[in-house]
């Protein structure tokens, strides 16, 4: 039976052993993950071993604690716009999705803005990648502990609320407040936050450009043995 693009698990452990130069663990993790990214939904095999190859490390599992709005995120998380369209795309995405929805600080609706919180199958800015059910796990993980919100990860929940949070079901073109578009794949997480009013002048101001997320994860390094085919 096909395993995430290979004959069998054992083809694939031999190919990150011999091929790719991974030890024995990590072969077994990067398989496990390829052949979990296989049998998920939203997954992309080719795409998360691309990523692998150029990654640091693989994020095994993490839990999300905080979502913190930053002024330079971890990812490529800028807050994001989405006008409403007679496409038929998940509604979440279509509904109104606005950096702000009116100029008078008073109406509730005016603090809303909306980013990526994690993504799944690219590197981030330390060069770890997360598969698509990791960031499943840890999006639905998020709200079933009453994630918080802070700001410049000082750790002090209470900047914002959560209130939408949903995975992309297929790429999603959005459009960004500087006029410019940003794709993101399926399995994207994707967050609404109702900003206090301090950290939405700070996200008018320019302050706070996107997400930043805080937890605890297990990383699998990606580094190559010393035997391995790019050694020496």
């Amino acid at each position: 039976m096909p395993f995430a693009g290979f004959d069998d698990s054992d083809d694939c452990l031999d190919t990150m052993r011999t091929e790719e130069g991974h030890d024995e663990e990590s072969a077994r993790r990067i398989c496990g993950a390829l052949q979990a990214e296989s049998k998920s939904e939203h997954g992309n095999v080719e795409q998360l071993r691309e990523a692998l190859s150029r990654g640091r490390g693989l994020i095994a599992d993490v839990g999300v604690d905080l979502v913190s709005g930053v002024d330079v995120p971890a990812i490529d998380s800028a807050w994001v716009m989405r006008k409403s369209t007679d496409e038929g795309h998940d509604y979440r995405v279509d509904s109104q999705l606005v950096l702000a929805k009116a100029d008078d600080d008073a109406d509730e609706a005016a603090r809303v803005a909306y980013a990526a919180a994690m993504i799944p199958r690219e590197p981030d800015k330390e060069g770890d990648v997360v598969a698509t059910p990791t960031v499943e796990k840890a999006a639905h993980g998020f709200l079933a502990n009453d994630g918080g919100v802070d700001t410049d990860h000082s750790l002090i929940d209470g900047e914002g609320e959560v209130v939408e949070s949903w995975v992309l079901k297929e790429d999603r073109a959005f459009d960004l407040p500087g006029g410019e578009d940003r794709e993101y794949g399926a399995g994207t997480w994707m967050v609404g936050i109702k900003w206090g009013k301090d950290a939405w002048e700070r996200i008018q101001a320019g302050e706070l450009t996107g997400l930043s997320i805080y937890g605890m994860a297990e990383q699998i390094d990606l580094a190559k043995t010393a035997d391995g085919p790019d050694s020496g």
